[in-house]
C-alpha cells in the first residue's frame, strides 16, 4: 500500500486492483463477494456510498522489490472528480496576469480614499500630461485657486513608477502597500462617521432617559473599532 501510494500525485487516492475488487463488492455491487468482504464495517461502507465515489483505471506501474507490475486505479470523491484533469506534469503553472494599468488605476482609488479620510477630494495634476498613462488629469496653472477641500498630487510622485519591465514580485509588493492603505483610510473613515453620531449617545445620557437599540448599537460600533 505504502508502495502504490508514493506514486500519487497531490490530492490523489491511488489503489491496488484488490482495493477496487472490494470497491465493486461491496460499494458499487457490481462484482462477487471476496474473503474480506464480510469484515467491512456496515457503517463505513454506508460513508463511502455517500461520497458517490469514481474509480478511474491508471494502467500498470512498477513497483520497488517487486517483479511483477501492478495494476492500480485512482479513486476520487465526486466533489474532488475534477482532479482527474489537472496537469500534474508541472510543465505549465497558473498564473494570474497582472497589468501594470489595473494597479495604476488602484493606486489612484487609493489616493481619493486617502484624500476623503482627511476631508477632502483628490485631483490628479500633472505638468506634463504624458507622465503617467493611462490616467485621466487635470493640468494646472499657477494661477489656478487651490481650494483647501482639494487635494491636487502628481501621481506619478505620491506611488513608486511601474512599466512593462516590473517584475510580478514588485508588482505584489505594490499591491500589498495599497491594500493597507485602503485599510487603514476605511478605518478611519468609519470612525469619523462613528463620530458624528456620538451626540446621539451623549444627549440621552445627560438627559437620563436611558439608550434606546439604536444608540446601543452606534455605542457598540465605537467600542469594537478601538
Amino acid at each position: 500500500a505504502a508502495r502504490i501510494s508514493g506514486n500519487a500525485s497531490g490530492g490523489q487516492i491511488m489503489c491496488s486492483a484488490s482495493v477496487v475488487r472490494e470497491i465493486n463488492a461491496k460499494i458499487f455491487e457490481t462484482g462477487p463477494d471476496t474473503d474480506y468482504s464480510e469484515f467491512h464495517p456496515t457503517q463505513a461502507i454506508e460513508v463511502i456510498r455517500q461520497m458517490q465515489i469514481a474509480v478511474v483505471p491508471a494502467g500498470e506501474i512498477k513497483l520497488k522489490e517487486l517483479e511483477i507490475s501492478e495494476v492500480v486505479s485512482l479513486v476520487y470523491p465526486a466533489a474532488l472528480s475534477g482532479r482527474q484533469d489537472l496537469d500534474v506534469s508541472g510543465s505549465s503553472v497558473a498564473r494570474v496576469q497582472l497589468i501594470v494599468g489595473q494597479v495604476r488605476e488602484l493606486a489612484v482609488l487609493c489616493l481619493r480614499f486617502e484624500a476623503l479620510a482627511s476631508s477632502r477630494v483628490f485631483c490628479p495634476r500633472l505638468e506634463r500630461k504624458d507622465c503617467v498613462a493611462d490616467l485621466s488629469l487635470e493640468t494646472l496653472s499657477d494661477e489656478d485657486v487651490v481650494e483647501p477641500s482639494i487635494m491636487y498630487g502628481d501621481p506619478s510622485v505620491l506611488f513608486p513608477p511601474m512599466n512593462d519591465t516590473t517584475s510580478d514580485f514588485e508588482i505584489m509588493m505594490q499591491l500589498d502597500s495599497l491594500s493597507l492603505r485602503l485599510e487603514n483610510a476605511a478605518k478611519s473613515l468609519t470612525q469619523r462617521s462613528l463620530a458624528d453620531q456620538s451626540s446621539a449617545i451623549r444627549t440621552p445620557l445627560e438627559d437620563k432617559e436611558g439608550i434606546d437599540d439604536q444608540t446601543l448599537r452606534v455605542l457598540a460600533s465605537l467600542l469594537s473599532s478601538r
